[in-house]
C-alpha cells in the first residue's frame, strides 16, 4: 500500500490515512496537547508520508512502524 503511494495513487493515500490517522493523531496529541495543532500536524505528517512513500522498505519493517517513525520525527 505504501509503495502505491509513491505512484500518486489517491486511493492508496486515502487507505493509508484511514488506517493510520488515529495513531498518528494520538501521537501528535501526546506531544502537542492541543487538538487543533495536532490536527494540523497530522495533515502535515500524511503529506510528508505521501512525499516519502518511495523510501519505505518492507524488508525493514511493517508499514505502521514506518508511518509512526515518520510521524515522530
Amino acid at each position: 500500500m505504501i509503495h502505491r503511494g509513491s505512484q500518486v495513487d489517491k486511493d492508496a493515500l486515502e487507505a493509508l490515512c484511514t488506517r493510520y490517522q488515529t495513531p498518528v493523531y494520538s501521537l501528535a496529541m501526546l506531544m502537542l496537547k492541543q487538538p487543533a495543532l495536532a490536527e494540523e500536524v497530522t495533515q502535515e505528517i500524511f503529506l510528508n508520508i505521501w512525499l516519502k512513500a518511495g523510501s519505505f522498505n518492507p524488508d525493514r519493517g511493517q508499514p505502521k512502524g514506518w508511518v509512526m517513525s515518520v510521524a515522530h520525527h
